[in-house]
């Protein structure tokens, strides 16, 4: 998440982590704009916030942590193996 970004400002003002994946349905390839989004939600989505196309052609990447171990769901953006060493050094 990039130091400037509206994402970073959303979960700053917050005060809580916010989690979220690339927007699309499963298998399909993510929207990379706002009006993708509502062409694959429609009516589903109660807000859209524009903040430009989505950087990248990878979706996020996924892991479960809800049984006590890190376990790749989907590889994205960011590599397993690199979340597996940040998990290290924590």
């Amino acid at each position: 998440m990039p130091g400037k970004s509206f994402a970073l400002y959303v979960a700053r003002t917050a005060g809580t982590p916010v989690t979220a994946t690339s927007a699309n349905i499963s298998g399909e390839a993510p929207a990379r704009s706002a009006d993708e989004v509502i062409r694959y939600f429609g009516e589903d989505v109660d807000i859209v916030i524009d903040s430009g196309p989505a950087p990248g052609e990878k979706p996020s990447t996924i892991i479960d942590m809800s049984g006590g171990t890190i376990r790749l769901v989907r590889e994205g953006v960011i590599p397993y193996d690199e979340i597996l060493k940040a998990a290290r050094n924590r």
